[in-house]
């Protein structure tokens, strides 16, 4: 026979048992030392984990959730992609997670992955003027300066 283990959130020596753990002994009929959860997966040992790692509300909704919808929409720069998934989100009662709104969102909250995003469009921004400027002069790139650098043309 293999020893069950338990896994519970950590307590200080001679605490009680977590509350979930209490309270489901009090509620199993007398002699008995197990009930079966009707294959909810639910445990009084997985509740008290969840209260203490702060995930009882989301394993709530997990509870109840019978499915979803994960899409991903793309396309072109005017396209429709935010008004689509905006749409979809209404429809479905979902949840729009933009790429663009995370980014800003991290922008201006200054994290570290913000402020790289930010250099980032700085820098792509000054080459989008260099093009332009190249362009206007008569066609000629960064990339073909660079590619030329260094070489002597003959006389």
């Amino acid at each position: 026979a293999s020893a069950k283990v338990v896994l519970l959130p950590p307590r200080t020596p001679g605490s009680t048992l977590p509350k979930e753990i209490l309270e489901y002994a009090r509620a199993l009929p007398e002699g008995r030392d197990e009930a079966h959860d009707g294959g909810s997966g639910w445990s009084p040992a997985k509740a008290a984990v969840d209260r203490f790692l702060g995930l009882t509300a989301e394993r709530e909704k997990r509870a109840h959730d019978h499915g979803g919808l994960n899409a991903v929409v793309h396309g072109r720069r005017g396209a429709g992609r935010t008004t689509q998934a905006k749409l979809w989100a209404e429809t479905f009662h979902a949840v729009v997670l933009s790429l663009d709104d995370i980014v800003q969102d991290s922008m201006r909250a200054g994290t570290p992955a913000g402020r790289r995003a930010l250099k980032l469009c700085a820098e792509a921004e000054e080459q989008a003027q260099q093009l332009l400027l190249d362009e206007e002069a008569g066609g000629s790139s960064a990339g073909d300066d660079q590619a030329t650098a260094g070489v002597e043309s003959e006389p």
